[in-house]
């Protein structure tokens, strides 16, 4: 497992991953690199046992009450079962879902912005292209089997907050860690990387010259208090070119 210090080192790690047999690279980021690819919602294991007879039983029953309660938040928008689902995920409900992005510096990002003494993780994932394995071929081609797949969830764009982090979900039944699950370890590749903790300061503000900060990642007025936040509390090391 490597471990890497500058977001420079990330994205030539990234595009070194293998391409031809797989249709598209995902990725998950956690402050913690001892945290587990398991949904939040197969963490409440003892809320289970308390009341419910499967996991899909205990989402449908918190999805109920999210819907009745958030619908008049919604604008009047009509939202079928998934929107809901992705909706009520994006807002913190626990579900079957993991959120994954299209964005490596979105992964990144979360991976950096949390528990500054500990060292996280960057996780990738790949999905298999069963459209075709030519060296050479367009993306559209490459990716349009991905959409027909049971492993993993695109939402509709429904708000810009899953518009700007790239979000989309893979769908779990249980909560064995999907590095580990059997119905997934033989057909997707899965990496993961190191990011150290003396590191995350200074990938944050390589993220933050990309504009990759809280006003992109939850776009609103909450993004814009807490980059202002940022850009007055958090001291950085301006460096100069060197000949």
């Amino acid at each position: 497992m490597e471990t890497f210090e500058s977001l420079a080192e990330i994205i030539d790690w990234a595009s070194k991953q293998e391409r031809c047999h797989v249709a598209q690279w995902f990725y998950r980021g956690h402050a913690n690199k001892d945290f587990q690819l398991v949904p939040k919602l197969c963490r409440l294991k003892q809320a289970k046992a308390d009341s419910f007879s499967s996991w899909e039983e205990m989402q449908s029953s918190l999805l109920a009450r999210f819907r009745r309660e958030a619908e008049a938040f919604t604008s009047g928008k009509l939202y079928d079962e998934n929107d809901w689902l992705a909706l009520a995920q994006h807002h913190g409900l626990p579900t079957r879902l993991l959120d994954w992005t299209s964005n490596l510096l979105i992964a990144v990002y979360f991976t950096v912005t949390e528990l500054a003494d500990t060292d996280g993780c960057v996780w990738g994932l790949g999905f298999p292209s069963t459209n075709n394995c030519y060296s050479e071929s367009t993306i559209y081609s490459k990716v349009k089997t991905l959409w027909e797949t049971p492993f993993i969830h695109f939402p509709k764009h429904l708000s810009p907050r899953i518009i700007n982090q790239g979000g989309c979900f893979t769908v779990h039944v249980d909560d064995v860690p999907l590095d580990k699950d059997a119905r997934c370890k033989d057909i997707m590749k899965i990496e993961k990387i190191i990011i150290t903790s003396s590191a995350k300061k200074r990938i944050r503000h390589s993220l933050y010259d990309l504009g990759i900060h809280e006003s992109f990642v939850y776009p609103g007025i909450e993004g814009i208090s807490q980059r202002l936040l940022y850009e007055i509390d958090t001291r950085v090391t301006f460096l100069t070119k060197e000949s």
